[in-house]
């Protein structure tokens, strides 16, 4: 009886020890399992954003190869190439580029006039344009590629969002003698950065504007303008400085706490330095409330084992100790 008491009140204090340690351990275990779980989740989402900025790119750079051979071959007026050959070459364009809606050769020198070739459901329509005198001293002014800010056009009955993208026609002895334009049809980039499950994913342009959204309808809206998260100033800056980064955000879309990552990009590489000119941004978010789940579920595996082999060493400490006084007693 006495080797009992003996042992339960150095087991009681073997506990206490154990019990204190277990609690500065759980302690640094919440804490560690949290942070690590946030620069994994962070990490990942930014990898996440990157493959779709990487994907826009690509298609980007399809579009931009096939209108710099275009382009070559229209600024030949002096060539075989009549105006029935390149009314089939605007076609075959449309046809390879489904982001391209609509594109145009306008001609300024001697012989003025449009030739024009339009996709519409896949197939390919020539309507008439009708140059004017403002669009002639334009195209007489470029000097290099140049984009439109984005808006809505209407085509065959639909409103479109948009942009326009011309490059200069120019002659052997680099004169302009007409553009090459063509409307790039952002809409049809919604499947590939928000996808068939609609992600938490949006296409940023300059000032934060929305280019594409899970929410079709905050399109072309500032990101400043409809959200009051001051961290909104944060996602415009890794835009404006063309750095990813992550950062806390209150997403609109479910009322949340989240990370966001954003991944900006150049849609077009322009030799000579145009700041963000060319400039897009992948942003893509999270739920906190997802991430710490994890953590909690984490920390939860931990600790019981943690407490589960604190019980067990105090089972195993009053087993010894009671041993060793029962011999010495006797």
């Amino acid at each position: 009886m006495k080797s009992t008491k003996i042992g339960f009140k150095i087991v009681v204090m073997v506990c206490a020890v154990v019990i204190a340690i277990s609690a500065i351990m759980g302690f640094i275990i919440n804490h560690k399992v949290e942070s690590v779980l946030q620069h994994q989740a962070t990490e990942l989402l930014q990898k996440k954003a990157q493959l779709v900025s990487f994907k826009i790119q690509g298609i980007m750079k399809r579009i931009f190869m096939g209108a710099n051979t275009l382009e070559r071959f229209l600024s030949d007026e002096n060539g075989s190439i009549n105006d029935t050959l390149k009314r089939r070459m605007l076609s075959e364009f449309l046809l390879a580029n489904p982001h391209v809606l609509l594109i145009s050769t306008l001609y300024t020198n001697n012989n003025e006039r449009a030739i024009t070739a339009m996709n519409i459901n896949s197939k390919i329509a020539y309507p008439n344009i009708a140059l004017n005198e403002n669009m002639i001293n334009q195209i007489r002014s470029l000097k290099s590629i140049t984009h439109s800010d984005p808006y809505y056009k209407e085509i065959n009955g639909d409103k479109i969002y948009g942009m326009d993208i011309t490059f200069p026609l120019k002659d052997k002895n680099q004169n302009v003698i007409g553009a090459l334009n063509f409307f790039l049809n952002i809409d049809a980039f919604y499947t590939d950065v928000v996808g068939k499950k609609k992600s938490n994913t949006f296409l940023m342009g300059k000032d934060g504007r929305l280019l594409i959204n899970p929410n079709r309808e905050i399109q072309d809206k500032i990101l400043s303008a409809i959200n009051p998260d001051k961290r909104v100033a944060k996602a415009v800056e890794y835009y404006n400085q063309n750095e990813a980064g992550t950062l806390s955000y209150h997403s609109l879309s479910g009322n949340t706490e989240t990370f966001l990552a954003i991944q900006p990009f150049d849609f077009f590489e322009e030799k000579g330095n145009n700041g963000n000119h060319w400039r897009w941004a992948i942003g893509k978010y999270v739920n906190k409330s997802l991430v710490f789940k994890e953590a909690t579920n984490t920390k939860f595996i931990i600790i019981t084992t943690l407490i589960l082999g604190v019980l067990v060493l105090a089972f195993l400490v009053f087993i010894i100790i009671s041993n060793l006084v029962t011999k010495r007693i006797s």
